[in-house]
C-alpha cells in the first residue's frame, strides 16, 4: 500500500518504512528496496522497488508509492469571532465552553501543527446584541484584538422585530464588513443559523418568519461585498434539527461543532497555502504498508 507523508519545509526529506512481508519461500530470505528505508525522497510521488530471494534462488518482486507533500500553513493566524450569543456560546440551558470559536481553534491549531504555528480565535460574542448594536461596539474590538481575520456572525436578535428590520441590519453588517476591509483584514460572513418555532422557552419564533429573506440579503452583501460567505443556514440544511435547541433559536453543543466545522472548511479552502522552503527533518514513526509478495515459485 502506498505511504504518505509531509515535509514541513517544502524539501526533500527522510522516510523511515519497514520492509514488506514475505510470503513462503525457503529460509533464509533476503530483501531489498530501492530507495532504501531511511533515504531522502523529494516532493511528489517516489516508487520503491523491492526484491527478495530465496535460499533455492527463487525471486519475487513488487512495488509501492512514497507520496512526499508540503505541510499546510495558514497565511492567517489571529482570528476574531464576533456576534451575539450564538457567537458568545449560549445554548437553551446556559453557556458551553465548547462554543464555536473555542472548537474552532482546536482544528486548526491541529490542522496545522506541523508549521507550529501559533494561532489564536478571540471569541467576542454578546448575548442579545443586534447587528445595529455590534456596528457600534466592532470599531473598539478591532482595536483591542488587530485580527487578520474577522469571523461576522450576526443579525438573528434584530428581526425581534419584524421584517422591517432586515435593511438596518443589513446596513449595520455592511458597516462592520467595510469597517474590517478597511484595516485590511479578511471577512468570513456568516448566514443566520436556522430558528424553530414553539421552542421552550420561545426564542426563535420572532425571528421564524423572517430569517430566509435575511439570509438572502446577506448572501447579496457578501457578494457585492467581495467578502467570504460562510452559509450556515444551508450547511444545516435549512432545517433547526437536529442542531437547534429546545429554545428554537440557540445551536446545541452539536450544533456549535457543526458551526466550527463550517467555518474550518471555508478557512482551510480560502487561506491555506504552501509551506515556505526549509530544511527538512526525519520523518518517523511513519504508518508502514504491509506489502505481501507473491508466493515464492
Amino acid at each position: 500500500m502506498p505511504l504518505t507523508v509531509q515535509s514541513v519545509g517544502g524539501n526533500a526529506t527522510p522516510v523511515a518504512y519497514e520492509p514488506p512481508q514475505v510470503i513462503a519461500g525457503e529460509p533464509p530470505v533476503q530483501t531489498t528496496c530501492t530507495p532504501v528505508s531511511g533515504s531522502t525522497f523529494p516532493l511528489g510521488v517516489t516508487t520503491v522497488a523491492c526484491a527478495t530471494r530465496d535460499a533455492v534462488a527463487r525471486t519475487d518482486a513488487c512495488t509501492f508509492t512514497v507520496t512526499v507533500n508540503l505541510a499546510p500553513r495558514l497565511a492567517a493566524t489571529t482570528f476574531m469571532a464576533f456576534g451575539n450569543s450564538i457567537t458568545e456560546g449560549k445554548t437553551a440551558s446556559g453557556a458551553t465552553p465548547n462554543n464555536y470559536p473555542v472548537q474552532l481553534a482546536r482544528m486548526l491549531t491541529s490542522r496545522y501543527a506541523m508549521q507550529a504555528q501559533s494561532i489564536s480565535v478571540v471569541n467576542k460574542g454578546l448575548g442579545g446584541e443586534t447587528a445595529v448594536q455590534g456596528a457600534q461596539r466592532i470599531h473598539q474590538a478591532l482595536d483591542d484584538e488587530e485580527p487578520q481575520v474577522l469571523l461576522l456572525e450576526e443579525g438573528v436578535n434584530d428581526l425581534q422585530t419584524g421584517a422591517t428590520a432586515i435593511p438596518s441590519m443589513i446596513n449595520a453588517l455592511r458597516d462592520m464588513v467595510r469597517e474590517a476591509k478597511s484595516r485590511g483584514i479578511v471577512v468570513f460572513l456568516a448566514t443566520l443559523t436556522p430558528v424553530r418555532e414553539g421552542g421552550t422557552p420561545p426564542r426563535g419564533d420572532a425571528a421564524f418568519p423572517h430569517v430566509r429573506d435575511a439570509n438572502t440579503q446577506i448572501r447579496i452583501l457578501a457578494a457585492s461585498e467581495q467578502v467570504i460567505l460562510v452559509d450556515l443556514y444551508q450547511s444545516f440544511g435549512g432545517s433547526p434539527d437536529p442542531y437547534i435547541d429546545v429554545d428554537g433559536l440557540h445551536p446545541t453543543e452539536a450544533g456549535y461543532l457543526k458551526i466550527a466545522e463550517f467555518f474550518f472548511e471555508a478557512i482551510r479552502a480560502r487561506l491555506e497555502i504552501a509551506a515556505a522552503p526549509a530544511s527538512a527533518g526525519l520523518v518517523r514513526n511513519m504508518p508502514v504498508p504491509t506489502l505481501p509478495f507473491a508466493r515464492l515459485r
